[in-house]
């Protein structure tokens, strides 16, 4: 839930500035207190990196701190993620120096593992907001829905759609345009371009991108 993009004319993303859209929830988040949780967070991700044995990076973000493989396409363990997971997740739950005010998710993310100030319920909540639509009107696709995951939150607030790659997501967006029923819908859902597939050589180039301009 901290950062929000709108697709502008010719598929460019803008992101939007957080204070237009943040709830007065995330507002009163005190960078102090989100600090100390990422510092507690990224102590303990470490160690319990290090206790596996694990050859990854650290990446520490303004509201995130998370790792993933050295080496691009290594697999980690999906249970070895899931034990660093559900660790963070107990001592950021129980350490008597982690604020109590700042919201979290620590979850697996399948390939990594990361900490993120606030939950998907808060930032479609302050979404909802800004857009002024209601829970009734709004769908979340999402892969983790599990318990280490970082989708189940969005369950309470709003209807959900789980998928397991973006093809899946793709389709499902085209399949929403095309049921609006509206002349324009149908000519974004036709018109849209595709990118590469999911398990093609240009999906995974795409993949070691993201990974290196993350910020």
């Amino acid at each position: 839930c901290n950062y929000l993009f709108r697709i502008k004319e010719g598929y460019i993303c803008e992101q939007v500035p957080l204070e237009e859209w943040a709830s007065d929830e995330m507002k009163s988040w005190s960078t102090e207190g989100i600090d100390k949780l990422l510092t507690l967070a990224d102590q303990n991700l470490r160690e319990a990196c290090d206790r596996h044995k694990l050859d990854v990076q650290f990446l520490r973000k303004e509201r995130a701190v998370g790792c993933y493989p050295t080496q691009a396409g290594v697999r980690i363990a999906y249970e070895t993620l899931e034990d660093v997971a559900l660790t963070l997740q107990d001592v950021l739950q129980t350490h008597p120096e982690a604020p109590k005010d700042i919201p979290f998710c620590a979850f697996n993310g399948n390939r990594d593992v990361w900490v993120d100030v606030g939950d998907k319920r808060i930032g479609i909540e302050a979404l909802q907001q800004y857009l002024k639509v209601e829970r009734t009107q709004t769908c979340h696709l999402g892969d983790r829905f599990t318990n280490t995951g970082n989708d189940a939150r969005a369950r309470s607030v709003a209807m959900t759609v789980w998928v397991t790659n973006p093809l899946e997501t793709e389709q499902y967006l085209e399949l929403f345009l095309s049921e609006l029923g509206t002349e324009e819908a149908k000519k974004c859902a036709a018109a849209r371009p595709t990118g590469p597939r999911q398990g093609t050589v240009e999906w995974e180039k795409a993949q070691v991108v993201q990974k290196n301009t993350a910020s």
